[in-house]
């Protein structure tokens, strides 16, 4: 869904991996990272990821503050050369070093994330004291990548 996405493609995905539970979840699940490429702007970006958070079934609930139980959650965690602050939206991901479902899959699609991402300016928690630890590699994800 992401790929269709006017101005949008992906260009890589991550395997899928099965972590546990974080910020409230109270049951395991599978965590992936996506790399695209885009030219929307990250506010229209994001609101083409809530849609499709909403078209599988996603419902917030506001009290509890996006971290109650899901069936899909798309996060929008980094964009190159952009810094964003605002109400809906912060770039770099306010908790991107400390989640290690978000953290073991970019292993995937780049040589050192942590080395990146601290020169980024964005700290990256040690493993031991990162939040959603990865339990297994769950394997390849199918997608077109035409």
């Amino acid at each position: 869904r992401i790929d269709k996405i006017p101005l949008t493609c992906v260009t890589n995905v991550s395997n899928a991996y099965e972590t546990e539970p974080a910020y409230g979840i109270d049951t395991p699940v599978a965590n992936a990272v996506a790399e695209i490429r885009t030219e929307l702007h990250t506010i229209v970006l994001l609101d083409h990821l809530l849609r499709i958070e909403s078209e599988l079934g996603r419902t917030r609930d506001a009290s509890t503050l996006g971290h109650g139980p899901r069936t899909i959650d798309c996060d929008l965690c980094w964009v190159e050369g952009e810094q964003h602050q605002g109400a809906r939206l912060t770039l770099p991901h306010p908790r991107l070093g400390e989640r290690d479902y978000v953290m073991v899959p970019l292993e995937d699609l780049m040589p050192d994330p942590t080395r990146f991402l601290t020169h980024a300016g964005v700290p990256v928690l040690p493993v031991e004291q990162r939040v959603g630890h990865v339990l297994m590699d769950l394997g390849p994800i199918e997608w077109n990548k035409e």
